[in-house]
């Protein structure tokens, strides 16, 4: 019995790593494709087939993080960890740091996606202790990874409180 969750932005898990790999999903610009985020192996197997059309997949990189990991991951490539806990259950929750009574925190950190005027993608936690993949520092307008923050002006705001405008959210996986 257990339980399976990815640990966004480290290559390790707190328990059990089934694999290593890297973020990816559409690019920021392209219409199609699709609109999650995807922890892709760092030793993949094909078949050798190739088609005319297909789906595209990136790589996935910090955008705009400056302010919560310094210049240290701007633009670099997000590694990723599928992790097995021996717990039945896994959650992540979004505005959070600590988790319920009786659940264990895996990892906590930002809660990060797309920017808002490209292509929707799932919400995913950013490990607070991020490392980078590959050392790259450059732009390389693949799947871009942006902080998510509440507003609480304008069409569709958000109850403030309890939330504060312009902040920054936060994030935690937790397990029982």
């Amino acid at each position: 019995m257990g339980s399976v969750f990815t640990r966004w932005g480290r290559t390790s898990c707190p328990q059990t790593t089934i694999y290593r790999g890297m973020g990816s999903g559409s690019q920021f610009g392209q219409a199609g494709g699709t609109s999650q985020h995807l922890c892709l192996p760092n030793n993949p197997d094909y078949r050798g087939v190739q088609t005319d059309h297909s789906s595209l997949l990136t790589v996935m990189e910090y955008n705009s993080v400056k302010s919560i990991f310094g210049p240290r991951l701007h633009h670099h490539n997000v590694p990723c960890a599928v992790c097995f806990a021996q717990r039945t259950s896994t959650v992540m929750i979004p505005g959070k740091l600590t988790c319920p009574a009786g659940w264990l925190i895996e990892y906590k950190g930002y809660l990060m996606s797309s920017r808002d005027n490209h292509h929707r993608a799932g919400a995913i936690c950013i490990d607070e202790r991020s490392e980078s993949q590959n050392g790259k520092d450059d732009y390389e307008r693949g799947s871009s990874l942006y902080t998510i923050k509440t507003v609480c002006s304008g069409d569709g705001r958000m109850e403030c409180p309890p939330y504060r405008d312009n902040d920054i959210l936060t994030c935690v996986v937790c397990s029982k």
